[in-house]
């Protein structure tokens, strides 16, 4: 999932809605196997903007994915749906330079079928990360992040083998960066690339209410 970036002071509460596309990998070990799981999602980001304090919000969409040609778990189309937690805060900001923190809790479950087998997998996923932001031009701005997260996954099967196996994130630690154009005060788009514990393109599509 994107991280956000767009931390800005109003006079009122405001809403802070996110319409974001991801389309990434992460790198789930279990015990000397590393298998790479392809997940793409679709869904949205809302905080809570007050005058003054941290902002919190929620994340919640659907997601699709599969293990990329692993030989011990055969590839399954898989979907299903995430929900999420979200708390981020504003530690420094001049007329160029803004740095804010964030922390998320992401709970995600995934499932699919065939012939011979159903299976699931779900995990617990926890990110947290500092975001540095420049503002290039009144309009555009490049922004980077150092990232430290961990996914505690579960797969299950059911049918010719029946066996549930926990997994773990092969990567906790990373970055991410991109740029953000603002369209005018109220709407921007961001495209961002991470590398961290799910390697892949994030697009955000946001406006403030």
């Amino acid at each position: 999932m994107a991280l956000d970036l767009d931390v800005r002071t109003s006079s009122t509460n405001v809403l802070d809605f996110s319409f974001l596309i991801d389309h990434s990998t992460v790198d789930l070990k279990e015990g000397d196997t590393v298998i790479e799981t392809n997940v793409d999602r679709v869904g949205i980001l809302v905080f809570d903007v007050p005058e003054h304090g941290p902002h919190f919000g929620f994340a919640l969409g659907y997601v699709f994915g599969d293990f990329n040609n692993n030989p011990l778990y055969q590839p399954l189309d898989m979907d299903g749906w995430y929900i999420g937690i979200l708390a981020r805060g504003l530690a420094y900001q001049s007329q160029r330079i803004t740095i804010s923190l964030e922390a998320r809790y992401i709970y995600q479950d995934m499932s699919g079928s065939d012939d011979l087998r159903d299976v699931a997998l779900s995990w617990d996923e926890y990110l947290l990360n500092v975001t540095f932001a420049l503002a290039l031009t009144d309009n555009l701005h490049f922004f980077a992040a150092p990232v430290y997260g961990d996914v505690n996954a579960r797969y299950r099967e059911r049918g010719a083998l029946n066996l549930t196996v926990k997994m773990d994130s092969d990567y906790n630690a990373g970055f991410f960066s991109g740029l953000q154009y603002r369209l005018d005060a109220r709407e921007s788009i961001s495209l961002q690339y991470q590398d961290h514990v799910f390697t892949g393109i994030a697009l955000d599509f946001k406006r403030l209410f």
